[in-house]
C-alpha cells in the first residue's frame, strides 16, 4: 500500500518518486517499486507521446500506447512478483493528532525535500550535457548509428537517425523529440519543423514514441536509482528495461506491418 504514493508521483519525474520508495521497509519491496516506477510514463514521456503521436497520428494512438504501457506494467508486476516471492507488509500506520501546519515548517521541509532532488539530479544533467553535447559537435555520435542501425532499422522499422535520438533521450527524454525535429529540419528544411511526417511515418512515430516511453531511465533517474538501490541493481534496472523496450516496440513494428500499417 505504501508504494502507491512514489508510483503516482513517477508520472511526474521518476526521481523524487524512486527517492519516495524509502518509506517502503523491506528490501524487496523497494527493488520492486523501483522497477514499476521507471516503467511509469514521466512527464517528460508524456511530451513526446503528445508531441509525436497525438499530434502526427491522433489521439486514439497515443491512448493506445498508454494502454500498452499499462499492460506491460502489469505483467512486468505480476511476473517480479513471482519470480522475486515474498509477503507484503502490512499497511498499518500510527495516525498523529492533526493539527493546522504552519507556513515555515511547510517551506523549511518542501526546501529540504527540493534540494535533495537538486543536489542529485543537476551535476548529472549538467555533466551528461557537456559529454553528449561534445560527441554531437565532434561528430562521434554519428558514428554510432552503423553498429545500432540492425536493431533501430531491422528490427523496429525506424530510420537510423533515430537510434541518436534515443541516446540524446537518456538525458532527457523530451530531447529525443527535440532532436528528431532538429534532424528533420536538417534533411527537410523549416518545413519539417511542424511536420515530423516527411521523416517518419506515423507507424514510426509509435514504435519511437513507445520505446522512448519504455526504454533506459534518464541519467538523473539512474543517479536516484544507484543511489537508492545499489549501482548492481541500477545497471539491472537499466538493462532489463533496454531488452524490453526493444522486444516490445520490434513486436509491435512486425505486427503493425503485418495488419497492413505501415
Amino acid at each position: 500500500g505504501r508504494a502507491i504514493i512514489p508510483i503516482i508521483a513517477g508520472a511526474g519525474c521518476n526521481v523524487p518518486a524512486i527517492i519516495g520508495t524509502r518509506v517502503l521497509t523491506t528490501t524487496r519491496e523497494r527493488l520492486l517499486a523501483g522497477i514499476l516506477i521507471v516503467l511509469v510514463p514521466c512527464s517528460a514521456r508524456t511530451a513526446v507521446i503528445f508531441g509525436a503521436v497525438a499530434y502526427y497520428a491522433g489521439w486514439q494512438y497515443a491512448l493506445l500506447i498508454y494502454g500498452i504501457l499499462l499492460v506491460l506494467w502489469v505483467l512486468v508486476g505480476l511476473g517480479l512478483n513471482r519470480i522475486m516471492p515474498g509477503a507484503s507488509t502490512g499497511l498499518v500506520m500510527e495516525m498523529f493528532p492533526f493539527r493546522r501546519p504552519h507556513l515555515k515548517t511547510i517551506l523549511r521541509k518542501t526546501w529540504f525535500r527540493f534540494k535533495a532532488f537538486i543536489y542529485l539530479a543537476a551535476p548529472i544533467l549538467i555533466f551528461g550535457s557537456v559529454i553528449l553535447g561534445a560527441l554531437y559537435n565532434t561528430g562521434l555520435l554519428w558514428d554510432l548509428t552503423t553498429p545500432m542501425s540492425p536493431v533501430i532499422e531491422g528490427w523496429m522499422g525506424l530510420p537510423a537517425v533515430a537510434g541518436l535520438t534515443l541516446i540524446m533521450g537518456i538525458l532527457r527524454k523530451e530531447l529525443a523529440l527535440q532532436l528528431l525535429v532538429t534532424l528533420a529540419i536538417v534533411e527537410y528544411g523549416d518545413a519539417a519543423r511542424d511536420n515530423l511526417l516527411l521523416l517518419m511515418t506515423k507507424q514510426q512515430l509509435f514504435v519511437f514514441a513507445l520505446v522512448t516511453a519504455i526504454y533506459i531511465p534518464c541519467v538523473a533517474t539512474i543517479a536516484a536509482l544507484g543511489r537508492e538501490l545499489g549501482w548492481k541493481k541500477s545497471l539491472a534496472i537499466m538493462s532489463f528495461t533496454i531488452v524490453l523496450a526493444v522486444l516490445v516496440g520490434g513486436l509491435v513494428n512486425q505486427f503493425s506491418r503485418a495488419v497492413g500499417w505501415s
